[in-house]
């Protein structure tokens, strides 16, 4: 698989490029975007070394991870990012991030929709897994409306903090998926 172009009803998920720094740079180092993440907020090398990263993995054969930025179809603005990445026996994990100022607006579901229909169609994933900050209810509810399963919670491990963060980790099985139950939700 070459260069992703996965496009919805309103977004365009496509590998990174070079040009995207000051787009991405704006949501990844806002406090209050990255509150939830393992990552942020950025300094400016922080991002310029995920960004050089997410362009190197998209050259990579056989390709682990898909980083790819979020871009509104009307008008063309980065507005997020998100991927999947491989981890082993056939599960990709996901993850996304958005700018606040499209939070609220179902983009989220949308993105997982379709990271989701591409890692099943396209990556032969059997399971694709997403650890949430526990206490972000807005992340659990995209999970949940785009048909995945709350499968347990981990306790104290996320360590960017000094007081450990609780996780939930949700999945979707791809039984699950071909039986429609993501559009179920």
């Amino acid at each position: 698989m070459s260069t992703v172009h996965i496009r919805t009803e309103r977004i365009l998920l496509r590998d990174f490029q070079l040009s995207d720094f000051d787009e991405l740079h704006a949501f990844a180092s806002d406090p209050e975007v990255t509150r939830f993440t393992s990552f942020g907020p950025n300094q400016p090398d922080e991002t310029r070394t995920f960004l050089e990263s997410a362009i190197a993995e998209a050259a990579a054969w056989p390709r682990r991870e898909y980083w790819l930025a979020a871009e509104l179809i009307d008008g063309g603005a980065m507005i997020g990012s998100c991927g999947v990445g491989k981890e082993t026996h056939a599960q990709w994990e996901l993850g996304y991030v958005l700018s606040r100022q499209h939070w609220g607006r179902g983009i989220a579901t949308e993105i997982v929709r379709a990271l989701t229909q591409f890692s099943f169609s396209q990556l032969d994933a059997k399971k694709v897994w997403a650890p949430v900050d526990a206490r972000n209810v807005a992340s659990c509810r995209v999970l949940e409306k785009a048909g995945f399963t709350l499968e347990g919670l981990l306790r104290q491990d996320r360590l960017k903090w000094p007081e450990g963060r609780d996780t939930k980790m949700y999945g979707l099985l791809e039984s699950e998926f071909l039986s429609g139950k993501h559009r179920a939700a």
